[in-house]
């Protein structure tokens, strides 16, 4: 790769790092952006809209479409940086458009269904030390994700957060929000300590980094495919289709169809914005059909 290639990938990551970007979002831009470039003979300011387009048009036939319009705006970001540290004289992504395919409907957990999840770990009863100790992590990680946490923050909690005499767990809440105290149902916290007393040190193999949740080898999950991978295993002994965002978007909705006011599913959910957590309300219809039932007159 060209010196001032190398140059451009690491003035980017400065800046993202700067804007306080997650670490897998720097990681995602720069490998797109290395990809394109090393199809760039000339230097990153000399780049061409026309560039971009060829790239993409050359990709397109192998890869999906969603993921194609992911590459273009991770490019996007990949220049908006070179842009603002005046590496480029423009931006050459400005004005290219891809049409995103229409996103295919969300997955709806019900309670049942959560039930089934956190009942695999119950089911590993008779298995060896390792196997409960394995089981006990992944009713770990599926409780927290029951809790409205994201991925990201499942995976940065750390043993000092937790509280278990006061039931509070310290989420340093992605997307640049405010680290926050989350109050974990009883059931969860019990949970916890039997994870925290029977799992996890036989996980860590007497190496401790600090983190609450521990993969197999004792290390941290670190890459957010450790936990997709935890929740469809566990998902297939259950038989549920799951995944993790779905159980956070299930705890709102189960919480919004108990009567719970949707400010206060922000709150917990750790939303700026109350329109964010009504994307996340999916109530059914029967339920729907019950609240508006409540509202109904005598026939006139």
């Amino acid at each position: 790769m060209r010196p001032d290639h190398e140059a451009a990938l690491a003035a980017c990551e400065r800046d993202l790092r700067r804007l306080n970007r997650s670490a897998g979002t720097i990681t995602q831009v720069l490998a797109v952006a290395e990809k394109f470039l090393g199809g760039v003979k000339g230097t990153v300011a000399q780049v061409t809209l026309d560039d971009v387009r060829a790239y993409l048009a050359e990709r397109m036939p192998g890869i999906a479409a969603s993921t194609h319009v992911t590459e273009l705006g991770r490019l996007r970001s990949f220049f908006q940086a070179l842009a603002r540290l005046r590496l480029v004289p423009a931006d050459p992504t400005v004005g290219l458009r891809l049409d995103r395919p229409s996103p295919p409907a969300h997955l709806l957990l019900t309670e049942a269904d959560v039930a089934r999840l956190l009942g695999v770990a119950d089911a590993m009863a008779d298995a060896d030390a390792q196997g409960r100790a394995l089981a006990l992590r992944d009713r770990a990680v599926i409780e927290l994700l029951y809790c409205g946490l994201r991925s990201h923050e499942v995976r940065a909690a750390l043993v000092t957060d937790l509280d278990v005499r006061e039931g509070l767990l310290l989420v340093r809440r992605a997307k640049g929000g405010r680290p926050d105290f989350l109050p974990l149902p009883r059931p969860t916290v019990a949970l916890l300590r039997r994870y925290m007393a029977q799992a996890r040190p036989r996980l860590a193999h007497g190496r401790d980094l600090g983190h609450l949740l521990l993969r197999e080898d004792g290390r941290p999950f670190v890459w957010a495919n450790g936990i997709n991978r935890l929740v469809s295993r566990v998902a297939r002994k259950a038989e549920v289709r799951a995944h993790p965002h779905a159980l956070r978007r299930g705890i709102a909705s189960h919480l919004v169809e108990r009567g719970v006011p949707v400010p206060l599913v922000q709150r917990y959910l750790g939303h700026e914005r109350i329109t964010s957590t009504q994307l996340y309300v999916e109530v059914e219809r029967s339920a729907l059909r019950r609240a508006v039932e409540t509202l109904e007159r005598p026939a006139s």
